[in-house]
């Protein structure tokens, strides 16, 4: 094993492998590699990579990350776990792409993100050639600190493969665990990828039929429930002269409570510290501005321009500790008109509200609010 003293020598080592061809399994033959006792399978996010994993981890979990150097952009999904004790296996699969990426060999798109690491620290030493699925590439010893990383980088063009083990202890780099990581990284046969995101698909489109169906339904029987339905079109909005009432998240929103304060626009159902549903409207009121006498009307049809309400509906399932908050900045439909304050200091309003959420919340009615 031998430190690096500069990436010209880990260019030189790795441009010849920048050429090589991946070995592809016939995909009509080809299946799942069998996982030790004791192990799991995992599939890649997007279907084109599998691992095996211990089935004792006590952390598992996936990001996304994107970035941009010397005009080559890299989208790596990353999957990791973390097993009792400390030890930590991540599977990193970069797509680069970006204008700059022709004037680049592999190896010096490599040498980028090693030399990332050296920036960030850490010590890094070349070590062996190395071989798993099909794929050939390096590994590399990474050291900062009591962290101690042993890496594998493969090549799998327009991809780049890192296989990481972290530990505190350095013999855990070589332990069977290790091992049995590192060599179980395969990608699946691309014949294999689309035969599933067709499966994938038909299933969806089926489900998506299936939920039309359901939510015509719904619909139907809220219309005739509420006399009033989803919609987008400003035209087709008339609230009923009736107190605010509709559906939040699929379930029914009969709000106890309208609030304004400081320009928020709070409806809410329950007594809880949050509300069992709630929405509001943000309404970005100018220093001296009231809301007397003032009427809103948006659409994705009319236009959302700058300044217009921020929507947001919240909803705490059965047993949650915290709501479920989506927020709208457009796409919404929004008729909100108020009236001039009355004696006791309330003022009257009248509401349409269709959020774009996948529920397709909405609500209408009058209410009373006191302005804090």
């Amino acid at each position: 094993m031998r430190r690096l003293v500069s990436f010209a020598v880990l260019f030189a080592g790795l441009t010849a492998l920048a050429t090589a061809q991946d070995a592809t399994p016939d995909a009509k033959a080809w299946v799942p590699p069998v996982v030790p006792d004791g192990w799991r399978a995992v599939a890649g996010k997007d279907g084109t990579f599998r691992f095996a994993l211990p089935k004792a981890t006590v952390r598992t979990g996936s990001r996304d990350r994107t970035v941009t150097a010397n005009g080559v952009r890299s989208q790596t999904l990353i999957q990791y776990a973390t097993l009792a004790d400390g030890t930590g296996f991540e599977v990193h699969v970069a797509t680069l792409a970006g204008a700059k990426l022709k004037d680049f060999k592999t190896s010096e798109v490599t040498g980028l993100f090693l030399a990332a690491e050296q920036d960030a620290g850490f010590e890094v030493t070349l070590g062996k050639a190395v071989a798993v699925g099909g794929l050939k590439g390096h590994e590399y010893r990474l050291t900062k600190d009591n962290v101690s990383r042993r890496m594998w980088v493969l090549l799998a063009k327009p991809r780049l493969v890192f296989l990481n083990v972290t530990a505190t202890d350095e013999d855990q780099l070589d332990s069977e665990a290790a091992e049995t990581f590192l060599k179980s990284f395969v990608l699946v046969p691309p014949e294999v990828v689309a035969a599933a995101n067709k499966q994938k698909a038909a299933k969806d489109a089926k489900l998506a039929k299936e939920k039309a169906v359901t939510d015509d339904k719904v619909a139907q029987e809220n219309f005739k429930k509420y006399g009033f339905k989803w919609t987008l079109d400003l035209k087709e909005m008339t609230a009923p002269d009736a107190p605010v009432v509709g559906t939040i998240g699929g379930r029914e929103f009969k709000p106890d409570a309208v609030t304004l304060t400081g320009g928020q626009l709070v409806f809410r159902q329950g007594t809880g510290f949050f509300a069992d549903l709630e929405a509001g409207a943000t309404l970005f009121l100018k220093g001296g501005e009231t809301i007397e006498n003032r009427t809103y009307e948006l659409s994705p049809a009319k236009g959302v321009p700058q300044g217009s309400p921020f929507l947001y509906t919240a909803v705490l399932a059965k047993d949650a500790k915290l709501p479920t908050q989506e927020t709208f900045t457009g796409k919404y439909a929004l008729k909100l008109t108020f009236g001039a304050k009355a004696d006791d200091g309330t003022v009257p309003g009248t509401i349409y509200l269709c959020a774009p959420d996948a529920t397709r919340s909405y609500f209408a009615g009058t209410f009373n609010v006191t302005v804090k």
